[in-house]
């Protein structure tokens, strides 16, 4: 997973994000409201 991560982080042209849960609820209720944030 590690090899994955460098490798798209290192391609140009595409931006890598690594949430954290927290970070994964927040930003699934700002893209896709209040419902997303209930999925587990």
């Amino acid at each position: 997973m590690e090899a994955n991560f460098a490798y798209h982080q290192n391609c140009a042209g595409f931006e890598l994000k690594v949430f954290n849960r927290e970070e994964a609820a927040n930003w699934l209720y700002d893209a896709y409201g209040i419902e997303a944030r209930t999925i587990s």
